[in-house]
């Protein structure tokens, strides 16, 4: 028994790993790379980087 539940905490492991590897790459491309329709068509980092007016 004790096998089957080292194998399955490492099932779990691997699955949180990959989705957590997924959704950093979605993150990041949302982020850095895809163009928005809105804010002047830059992406959100690049928004963010832009100096505020008046500061």
């Amino acid at each position: 028994m004790p096998a089957c539940a080292t194998h399955a905490a490492t099932r779990r492991c691997l699955r949180r790993c990959r989705t957590r590897s997924v959704l950093d790459a979605r993150r990041h491309d949302y982020n850095h790379v895809r163009p928005h329709s809105k804010p002047g068509g830059r992406t959100p980092a690049e928004k963010a980087a832009r100096p505020i007016r008046g500061a």
